[in-house]
């Protein structure tokens, strides 16, 4: 499929803000429990729409390389130099600290532990998915049933977490994110799909969003980078599939409500890892003057500086496009929808 969907350019795009919201208390703790709930396997079944069942093996591996693996290595060795940097400057720099920096960019720790000190935390994500990619690029040699990797990992799961088992690596992220990649290759018609606007339908997509919501509530903090479905592992599963399908209903019933802003979203989408990857930074800087300006701090005022943090990222990208593409995996603004 050839034709680029900015239909799903415009679900990335919700999906990185809804990233950026969740980072650094943007919100109040209900509003993150409720995004960790699917703005990660939204960003998995996206992927997983995308993958190309017809090529396999080495050509995946290569290509998953270029798009997700480079702009991770690029993206954290900017924020390593940028850490050192600070630490020369206010005194506090040690060889340890930077060996425990760089040990935790190979392996692709997203959180700190007593040994790994991680740059570019967001950035666990490219990792996981690229691991994902590579195991769905082998296991269909296997002749192994998508039915049973998803239990499969379900169940893998269930031991990691019942035995405290960290695999330090993003192995144990990208287990639990399988089986949503695995839902988004099940969910191919969608591209093709025609999608009528009906009362129904729209009632229908509200009513899946404002369960899921409390649901999440009732569910309590998930997070797929350290391991977390909230008290029930199939609450987890029902509203991270439940809200990506409503996420995706939407913006395929609105997109030409607001085809203005397609070149922008495109342009949002192909500088994803520059957001995953510096958000964080962003934030921290701007933040406290936008808090300065405001006073009290508020959900309000996060939604509407995670809008301004988005727009601040759009010349960086066109830049960066231009003058560093290889920063962005390469990725294309026309054709094919990427990772």
């Amino acid at each position: 499929m050839n034709k680029h969907l900015y239909w799903i350019d415009f679900a990335k795009v919700i999906g990185l803000y809804l990233m950026v919201l969740g980072h650094d208390n943007m919100v109040s703790d209900d509003l993150r429990c409720y995004i960790y709930s699917f703005h990660m396997p939204l960003f998995f079944a996206i992927s997983g729409l995308f993958a190309k069942d017809y090529i396999r093996g080495i050509s995946v591996i290569k290509g998953s390389f270029k798009t997700l693996m480079i702009p991770y290595i690029c993206l954290n060795a900017v924020c390593l130099i940028f850490f050192s940097l600070l630490e020369l400057y206010k005194g506090t720099f040690s060889i340890g600290l930077l060996k425990s920096q760089m040990f935790a960019i190979v392996l692709g720790v997203g959180y700190a532990t007593e040994s790994l000190t991680p740059v570019c935390t967001p950035m666990w994500f490219f990792y996981a998915l690229f691991i994902i990619k590579i195991v769905y690029a082998v296991v269909p040699k296997t002749k192994i049933s998508k039915t049973f990797q998803f239990v499969l990992c379900l169940v893998a799961v269930r031991l990691l977490t019942i035995y405290n088992i960290d695999t330090y690596i993003p192995l144990d992220s990208a287990i639990m994110a399988y089986p949503f990649f695995l839902i988004g290759t099940e969910s191919k018609q969608l591209l093709n799909s025609s999608c009528c606007r009906n009362y129904k339908k729209v009632s229908l997509t509200v009513i899946v969003l404002v369960l899921s919501y409390f649901i999440s509530l009732f569910n309590g903090r998930c997070d797929i980078d350290t391991m977390r479905y909230g008290s029930y592992y199939s609450l987890f599963i029902f509203t991270g599939i439940a809200t990506t399908i409503s996420i995706l209903t939407i913006c395929k019933m609105i997109i030409e409500y607001v085809s203005y802003i397609k070149p922008q979203l495109t342009v949002l989408c192909i500088g994803a890892p520059l957001i995953v990857g510096l958000n964080l930074l962003i934030i921290n800087v701007v933040k406290p003057i936008f808090s300065f300006l405001v006073g009290e701090w508020n959900s309000i005022y996060g939604i509407i500086l995670g809008i301004i943090i988005m727009c601040l990222f759009y010349p960086l990208i066109i830049f960066t496009k231009r003058y560093m593409p290889i920063v962005l995996g390469n990725r294309k603004e026309r054709g094919k929808n990427e990772d």
